[in-house]
């Protein structure tokens, strides 16, 4: 059976390549760090978890949310502690 940690750094081997190009941080604050991710056909059939691994390359270990989602552009915000 796979942790947790293991079973995100295995779904980001799967997605990562929508990483680049894809994925900025915004901005950090304390304990967190948000992310916008473009959103179009490959990335718009992520679930929110999916977006969380992406923008934290497979940690995400304290978890983390998506702010909202529309248009063309997701928030992430990633928990650091």
């Amino acid at each position: 059976m796979q942790s947790f940690l293991e079973g995100n750094f295995a779904r980001y081997q799967e997605i990562k390549h929508l990483r680049e190009g894809r994925v900025r941080r915004t901005s950090t604050g304390y304990a967190h760090v948000v992310y916008a991710v473009v959103v179009d056909d490959e990335t718009r059939q992520l679930s929110n978890k999916d977006l969380v691994i992406l923008c934290d390359e497979g940690n995400a270990c304290f978890g983390g949310k998506v702010r909202s989602r529309s248009g063309e552009e997701a928030t992430v915000e990633v928990y650091t502690d």
